[in-house]
């Protein structure tokens, strides 16, 4: 990534060194957004609302600036920071692909299937199947819930039940005779 003033002073915003790639980018945007998130115990007291949006909007436009400089002109940062997890789940359709969402925002974060069967107890296998809605060669559900649980709050959603409850009807729909 080429080192200007402009460049420096973004990395600097965001705490990243100047060749930084793309997923510590995002691994970095992501962990600043948290400070300066609605209620973040970081900043309570701190700083009013309006700091913390204008802190949000600055993190927002050198993440953009240095997405640019890193993957070219037009690049478009990933689902998962495009907007917060809350926002991207609120977006993803019934009909659209849970695991490949979750797959999605896995790789934004720069983690691998390894790293969250380390996090979860979960087999690198299963991970897959669940990525991959291999449905017939999941488990009974009741597992499977604990599963895509223990993935989404890895991922870090707020309300990792809800991704569960997304995937497991998706689950049903697919295996019925499993969904007991």
């Amino acid at each position: 990534m080429p080192t200007n003033d402009l460049t420096v002073e973004d990395c600097q915003l965001l705490g990243i060194e100047t060749d930084a790639s793309l997923g510590e980018v995002e691994r970095a945007w992501r962990n600043k957004k948290a400070i300066y998130a609605e209620g973040a115990l970081a900043t309570y007291g701190l700083l009013d609302d309006s700091e913390c949006k204008e802190n949000l909007k600055k993190l927002e436009t050198a993440y953009g600036r240095i997405v640019n400089r890193i993957s070219g002109p037009g690049a478009k940062p990933s689902a998962f920071l495009a907007a917060n997890l809350e926002e991207c789940l609120k977006q993803l359709s019934p009909n659209e692909s849970i695991g490949k969402f979750l797959r999605d925002i896995r790789e934004s974060s720069g983690l691998t299937l390894r790293d969250i069967a380390n996090r979860t107890k979960v087999s690198q296998m299963r991970l897959e199947q669940i990525e991959k809605e291999m449905f017939d060669r999941l488990p009974v559900a009741v597992y499977v819930r604990g599963f895509v649980l223990g993935f989404a709050k890895v991922l870090g959603f707020p309300r990792p039940e809800e991704v569960a409850g997304m995937y497991l009807a998706r689950y049903k729909e697919q295996v019925p005779s499993l969904s007991k």
